[in-house]
């Protein structure tokens, strides 16, 4: 275990908050759509992967049943309490309990890199300033970078009249639900659309040969967005 710290810029306490309510997290939670899953896995050129911000392992589950040996980094301690029980007869499952800042930090130099990164409902609990050098240091030359979201969309304004009136009294400022709109393909239609370009913009204007792409599936009133961005397969020059 690593011990955990704050992270500049980021609501640490909101963001270790979810281990109180881990059983419901796991129980309610949405699902990821299985042609994501199969995407991302078709797109690894090997078995390891690096999960940021795992939680109870809900997109572990997807992915481990894929043959994906699995390395979760989780900051909530019963959150990750939860996923080290449900995967202990995976011996190529480790689970981390430390901020993906935190586990970047401590990482022994020279370690080899990961085929791929992924990050469910999670990538907005890195810091912005550091996750895109991270990311590139945990990632191999040639690996790649998928980020996942699910959103709830309703057609009934009054649903989200009622989430809005929530969020208030709360003094929450992150809102993911709206009313019902056709998903777009086009990430900067995305309300999170901060998160999605950050990543794929610099990394195209640092690797030239990097590719991102982006999908969506709805099922009920959930969509789901995702983006697969690639590492390029040749180290970039040291200036």
């Amino acid at each position: 275990m690593i011990g955990m710290t704050e992270t500049a810029g980021i609501d640490s306490a909101r963001a270790r908050s979810f281990g109180a309510a881990a059983a419901d997290y796991d129980k309610y939670r949405p699902r990821y759509p299985d042609q994501m899953v199969d995407d991302v896995v078709a797109t690894l050129s090997g078995r390891r992967a690096l999960e940021v911000g795992a939680g109870t392992g809900i997109a572990t589950a997807a992915f481990a049943a894929r043959g994906m040996a699995m390395t979760c980094i989780e900051p909530d301690a019963e959150m990750a309490a939860m996923l080290s029980a449900k995967f202990a007869a995976d011996a190529d499952l480790h689970v981390n309990v430390a901020t993906f800042e935190e586990w970047s930090a401590a990482r022994p130099a020279g370690a080899p890199g990961f085929d791929g990164l992924i990050s469910a409902q999670a990538w907005h609990w890195t810091d912005p300033n550091t996750r895109w050098a991270d990311a590139d240091a945990a990632v191999r030359s040639g690996g790649m970078i998928a980020l996942f979201w699910n959103e709830d969309h309703h057609a009934d304004p009054r649903v989200l009249d009622a989430f809005t009136a929530a969020y208030d009294r709360r003094g929450i400022e992150i809102r993911l639900v709206r009313t019902e709109t056709a998903l777009s393909s086009d990430p900067t239609r995305s309300s999170t659309r901060d998160i999605w370009t950050d990543g794929p913009r610099v990394t195209r204007k640092r690797r030239n040969t990097s590719r991102t792409c982006v999908g969506t599936s709805t099922t009920g009133r959930t969509g789901c967005r995702w983006a697969i961005t690639w590492r390029a397969s040749t180290p970039r020059r040291r200036t």
